[in-house]
């Protein structure tokens, strides 16, 4: 085995602990998913909404719209006409929108995803679909991944994390880690 070999191996060794260690590291820390988030549309591209991710006393954590961004030839809906109970005529600002129940990335069908036995409301068609979603390394976008039986056959959207200084939370509530929430969410 050449000495060149060598190196390249514990480079490659050292590179893959690294990733491994910066993707666990949302898992370790699941609390890092808090706070506010620009909602990107998957079809457009634009941002259509800004949600806060708060964790329920229950520990499950709860996206929530807060409010919603227009742009030119989009009006966002303003209420959930076609959801389903508890979101039946629900607004869509102040309601819940993804959650999820329990964090980690070691079952083998789960490898890879931070926060698992999700689901995520469609507000527009108004269906409830399975979820799970992961930080990036740098804790700025969240990978969210929709799907209805096998996530091979979902979508996937990317939010992005707000600084409290973005003038897109202009006028909403100053964010507190520690503040626990009830959100009524459909039956487990």
């Amino acid at each position: 085995m050449s000495k060149g070999y060598g190196q390249m191996m514990r480079r490659a060794l050292t590179a893959g602990l690294i990733a491994l260690s910066a993707n666990t590291y949302a898992v370790e820390n699941p609390d890092n998913i808090l706070g506010y988030w620009r909602v990107i549309d998957d079809r457009s591209g634009f941002a259509k909404a800004i949600a806060r991710f708060s964790k329920n006393a229950d520990g499950t954590y709860v996206g929530v719209v807060m409010r919603t961004i227009p742009r030119p030839d989009y009006t966002p809906i303003e209420v959930c006409q076609k959801c389903p109970p508890p979101f039946t005529n629900r607004k869509v600002v102040g309601m819940p929108i993804v959650w999820f129940s329990e964090t980690n990335s070691t079952k083998s069908n789960e490898r890879g995803w931070d926060y698992v036995r999700g689901h995520a409301i469609d507000p527009i068609q108004g269906k409830i679909y399975q979820g799970k979603a992961r930080l990036s390394p740098d804790q700025r976008r969240l990978v969210m991944r929709g799907y209805v039986g096998v996530s091979m056959f979902g979508r996937s959207q990317v939010w992005i994390r707000e600084e409290a200084d973005s003038p897109l939370l202009d006028g909403l509530p100053k964010f507190d880690p520690n503040q626990k929430f009830e959100i009524e969410l459909p039956a487990k």
